[in-house]
């Protein structure tokens, strides 16, 4: 409900809700003080909860447009889940999207793509090269790098999301319109400005 009610911008209804479920997941667990504030030295049993609560704290931080204080959340859950999980495994994958979405926001292009590259490669040996979490992150990736003028890499990753999308969820959706605008916007770059990529890769 949270999280639809953000994306249809209604955030004075989401905020409190939000709020809510994240305290009452912290006091649940037993946490009695801002999770950034107890992230440094959860290093034990009580670093996997922590670490959810911190994603949600970014995720509702991120749908506010706080973007500088949802990488911070997401960048503490991301260290806190590599203590749990180790550095391979689909909830690092997560955060590292969702750190790499905040930042593509803060204008960090090149930060964004380096946890973009080791989520896809996370979700490549799990999940194979087909699944619907893969296009997601490609056309993240492409969206990281149209402003670096990197546009062949911007086809291949909307071309390769747009196959996954199309095969998994259909050709009517959303998400299959995102890979194609960004295809399509690249082609359109390369065409104008044919040297653009090897003088800028």
């Amino acid at each position: 409900l949270v999280v639809m009610l953000m994306e249809l911008g209604r955030y004075d209804e989401a905020t409190p809700l939000a709020t809510g479920l994240v305290e009452r997941r912290m006091a649940a667990l037993g946490f009695d003080a801002l999770p950034l504030a107890l992230a440094g030295r959860a290093v034990g049993p009580e670093a996997e909860p922590l670490a959810r609560v911190l994603h949600t704290r970014g995720v509702l931080a991120y749908y506010l447009g706080r973007f500088r204080e949802a990488a911070g959340y997401y960048q503490e859950s991301l260290r806190l889940g590599r203590i749990v999980y180790g550095a391979r495994h689909t909830r690092i994958a997560t955060t590292e999207t969702a750190l790499a979405a905040a930042l593509i926001d803060l204008g960090e292009h090149a930060r964004a793509i380096e946890l973009l590259d080791s989520a896809l490669a996370i979700r490549r040996a799990i999940q194979g090269n087909d699944h619907p979490d893969l296009a997601a992150i490609l056309v993240n990736r492409a969206a990281a790098m149209q402003p670096l003028g990197r546009w062949a890499e911007v086809v291949a990753d909307s071309t390769e999301a747009e196959r996954i999308l199309t095969a998994s969820i259909g050709e009517d959706t959303a998400a299959v319109t995102a890979a194609r605008n960004n295809r399509a916007e690249a082609h359109a770059e390369i065409a104008v400005f044919p040297f653009a990529t090897p003088l800028l890769a």
